[in-house]
């Protein structure tokens, strides 16, 4: 499929399987429908045009991988989030919902630069961003009151945070 340029799912479809997508090189445009709950595993692995993407609430299930090697900025409306499903992707930005929960950490996303994280999150977890080498720029939000171990090590790109008020605290080599 390297010539498919644009997707767009139809509200009907509820579910991509794995690598459905997976090598469509010069897809840039991409359209997910309100219906869709599943992506499979390296669905869109591979996909290093598609500049944005918005994951809708629908969602409940995205796979580990499901964006391997992808590019852009992602946008996650979805209820719960688990950060493992972007390990090792090239995405270079992440904005969360204000009402998204996390869970797991993040590995191996060295491309990424911005993270806007949830309202919802009150725990930054030992190691969540390992592996984050170019995050540069990171919104902590007031509900946060605790960052963990390594949460931020060897970040060499941070360049400015802001710890809110809320925090009360902050483990050994955090940052």
């Amino acid at each position: 499929c390297t010539n498919l340029n644009t997707v767009t799912l139809g509200d009907g479809i509820n579910s991509i399987g794995d690598y459905a997508f997976s090598g469509c090189t010069n897809l840039n445009e991409l359209t997910i429908g309100s219906g869709l709950q599943t992506i499979g595993a390296s669905a869109f692995k591979g996909c290093t045009e598609i500049t944005e993407l918005v994951l809708p609430s629908s969602v409940k299930t995205l796979e580990l991988g499901s964006f391997a090697g992808s590019y852009g900025t992602l946008i996650v409306e979805m209820a719960q989030f688990d950060l493992r499903s972007l390990s090792k992707s090239n995405i270079t930005a992440i904005y969360f919902s204000p009402e998204t929960e996390l869970s797991n950490t993040l590995h191996g996303c060295d491309k990424l630069k911005t993270i806007v994280l949830p309202h919802t999150l009150q725990r930054i977890e030992r190691d969540m961003f390992i592996g984050c080498s170019s995050l540069e720029n990171i919104v902590i939000p007031e509900s946060v009151t605790f960052i963990g171990r390594d949460a931020f090590r060897n970040k060499r790109n941070l360049s400015e945070l802001v710890i809110p008020e809320s925090v009360e605290q902050i483990e050994e080599y955090a940052f």
